[in-house]
């Protein structure tokens, strides 16, 4: 890798400078406006299907925070009051590049890591997915999946972000390969935000109560098929291979929703 140029040095130089002194100084800017996808101890589905907080929310663009001290009675807080638009609202502050607002809802080293791992770049389209164990769970437009750690007893004040990951990802364009992923990701993944990412709430609740492809020890394959009675779109079966078992599923997949999230839409 070429070193960096001394123009590009600089600039980050002046960046760290920056948000260190805002950091150390604080900030008379208190952003507001509601929240429209990590670290360590990521939730597992596991055998039974996590409980979401709420249906997922609907997909937000980032949009940097209002600035300005308030006035004109308007006392609302500038700290979101539960984990899940906690965590949303940090996402907007990094798709935003706003360093401050980072700052503000973690710490300096939270701040720093989010630049060194670039994470500004990323589609800052986020939807929520559900919050467990300390950590909310988000996915994007692209296929990007985040976790943001939330102490819950600092929820409504500053600095309640304790930790950001974001894993790159992204959704396959043809049926086959986006039906498969689902399979893939339920029967060996089992991250709920991943599932929910690819599919409709309903199809993530019904697979919760479906045996494994990898019940007979064995792996996952797909390929196209008709569509049974009760499921439209580009209908996928998806089953297993290499064990003692025989088992699989159709998948409908929403063509109108290749490369995009949720385009599995229904299982039978």
């Amino acid at each position: 890798m070429s070193s960096p140029r001394p123009s590009r040095l600089l600039a980050v130089a002046a960046a760290t400078v920056c948000v260190m002194a805002l950091a150390a100084c604080g900030s008379d800017e208190t952003p507001s406006g509601t929240p429209s996808e990590t670290a360590t101890g990521e939730g597992q589905l596991g055998v039974s299907t996590p409980t979401p907080t709420d249906e997922a929310t609907p997909t937000a663009t980032a949009t940097t925070p209002d600035g300005g001290g308030g006035g004109g009675g308007n006392n609302a807080s500038p700290y979101p009051s539960n984990p899940a638009d906690y965590g949303l609202e940090m996402l907007r502050a990094i798709a935003a590049g706003n360093d401050t607002r980072i700052v503000d809802l973690s710490d300096l080293n939270t701040a720093q890591y989010i630049n060194t791992q670039n994470y500004k770049a990323r589609n800052g389209q986020w939807t929520h997915a559900n919050c467990e164990s300390g950590f909310c769970y988000y996915y994007n437009q692209t296929g990007d999946i985040a976790s943001v750690g939330i102490n819950s007893s600092r929820v409504g004040q500053k600095s309640a972000v304790t930790s950001v990951n974001i894993e790159g990802g992204s959704f396959a364009t043809d049926a086959v390969n986006y039906a498969q992923s689902l399979a893939y990701a339920w029967t060996f993944d089992g991250r709920y935000v991943v599932m929910r990412s690819l599919a409709t709430q309903p199809v993530v609740n019904a697979l919760s109560g479906k045996q494994k492809l990898n019940a007979g020890g064995g792996g996952v394959d797909a390929q196209s098929t008709s569509c049974p009675s009760g499921l439209s779109g580009t209908c996928v079966e998806v089953y297993a291979v290499g064990g003692s078992l025989s088992i699989s599923y159709v998948f409908a997949v929403d063509p109108a929703k290749l490369g995009k999230p949720n385009a599995v839409t229904g299982v039978s």
